[in-house]
C-alpha cells in the first residue's frame, strides 16, 4: 500500500546582521517528496534571489527542505513563503513574525522534532563535510538518552556549535573549514 501524504510543517524564521535579513524557510515532515516552497516578495516569485537547499529524507520516510533569501530589513513585511505539496488542497503562504507564520502542527513554541539522523540542519553537505557530520551525529547519540533518536533545531544548534567547539580546539578541523561547511542557521 501507498503511505498516505502528509502535510508539511513550515517554520519561517529571520536573522538580521550586516545591515542585511536572512529569511529562512523550512518545510519538514512531508511526504510524498515532490514539493514547492518560494520566496514571494509583494506576491512575485523571487526565484533568483533565493537559496535553495536539497530535499532531503528523513529516518522516518518523510522529508525536509529549506529555503532562505536575503532582504532589506525595512522590507521584513513584504516577504512571503509559499509552500504546495500534494498533501495541501492550495499553496500555503506563510510570513516571519505572524502567529501563521511558525506553520501547521507547530504548536510547542516553534520546536519540530527532528530525526537524529537528519543532518539537514547543518548547511553545506559536501564529500568534505561528510566524517564532521558523521563525527557530530556519533557524539550527539552519546550524550542524549538512549532511545530518545529525536532533536530540536534549537538544540541541535546548540550541540553542534558545541561539538564545533571541541573539533576547533583539538585541531580536528581549521576555522576556515567550519565556516564553509558548518553554517548553523
Amino acid at each position: 500500500a501507498t503511505p498516505s501524504p502528509e502535510r508539511p510543517t513550515v517554520r519561517v524564521s529571520g536573522k538580521e546582521g550586516d545591515g542585511f535579513l536572512t529569511l529562512h524557510c523550512r518545510a519538514y515532515g512531508f511526504y510524498p517528496r515532490p514539493i514547492s516552497v518560494s520566496w514571494l516578495k509583494d506576491g512575485e516569485v523571487r526565484d533568483q534571489e533565493t537559496e535553495r537547499g536539497g530535499t532531503v529524507p528523513n529516518s522516518d520516510g518523510t522529508y525536509y527542505t529549506w529555503v532562505s533569501i536575503e532582504a532589506n530589513p525595512g522590507e521584513k513585511d513584504k516577504y512571503r513563503c509559499r509552500v504546495e505539496h500534494a498533501s495541501l488542497p492550495e499553496a500555503e503562504v506563510y510570513a516571519w513574525g505572524e502567529p501563521g507564520g511558525l506553520g501547521h502542527g507547530e504548536g510547542r513554541g516553534g520546536v519540530v522534532p527532528l530525526p537524529l539522523e537528519d543532518t539537514s540542519m547543518i548547511q553545506g553537505g559536501t564529500e568534505q563535510c561528510a566524517p564532521v557530520a558523521k563525527s557530530i551525529l556519533a557524539w550527539m547519540k552519546k550524550i542524549l538518552p538512549a532511545g530518545l533518536g529525536m532533536w530540536s533545531p534549537p538544540l541541535y544548534s546548540e550541540l553542534l556549535r558545541l561539538h564545533l567547539r571541541t573539533l576547533l580546539s583539538s585541531g580536528t578541523l581549521t576555522t576556515r573549514e567550519t565556516l564553509r561547511c558548518w553554517m548553523v542557521t
